[in-house]
């Protein structure tokens, strides 16, 4: 219950810096968002790669959003 506090406050101070509230989320389920009037869908686990990148080094393919990144431990539906 602490826990839950500190990260919602440390979220809502966090407002402009989108990347480190989406990992703290991804990694701690904290905190507890209130659901939106219309489905959004599946929870992002990645982001597309950079047009450049993909562009200019034949070793990356493009990813889609469900792509389980290497460090992401949590089940599927962790989030959803």
């Amino acid at each position: 219950a602490k826990l839950a506090i500190v990260i919602r406050e440390w979220y809502i101070a966090s407002w402009g810096n989108g990347i480190e509230p989406y990992n703290m989320y991804r990694r701690t389920g904290y905190p507890t968002l209130q659901t939106g009037v219309v489905p959004v869908g599946p929870f992002p686990r990645s982001y597309r790669y950079p047009s450049d990148e993909v562009n200019t080094n034949p070793n990356v393919d493009q990813t889609t959003a469900d792509n389980q990144v290497f460090w992401d431990t949590n089940p599927a539906g962790f989030i959803n």
